[in-house]
């Protein structure tokens, strides 16, 4: 049997999972975490009946689950209360720039 991963210009044959391997260990965690979160709050939870409903509700959670739900790294708080505030102050204003 030939190992696929061994010969040359043979690594477009390989699945998405395979070229997580030989990465740091924390990725692969990381994806799994968002995979069984996914599982749990999306495809468990519900029972689609078109594409699009299951595009619309996918789309709703993404957003959910990247801007307002809460994230240790940033201390259990959600990234939109972290992100800097635009100021339109004068002093906060460079004239200098081009």
């Amino acid at each position: 049997m030939r190992n696929l991963a061994s010969d040359e210009g043979d690594q477009a044959l390989l699945s998405p999972r395979d070229s997580l391997r030989g990465e740091k260990p924390v990725q692969n965690a990381l994806i799994e975490r968002f995979n069984r979160t996914y599982r749990e709050d999306i495809l468990n939870a519900y029972l689609f009946h078109s594409t699009q409903e299951a595009q619309q509700l996918c789309d709703a959670w993404l957003v959910a689950y990247n801007e307002h739900r809460p994230h240790d790294a940033l201390g259990r708080v959600p990234p939109l209360t972290c992100l800097p505030r635009i100021s339109t102050s004068p002093a906060s204003i460079n004239l200098w720039s081009t």
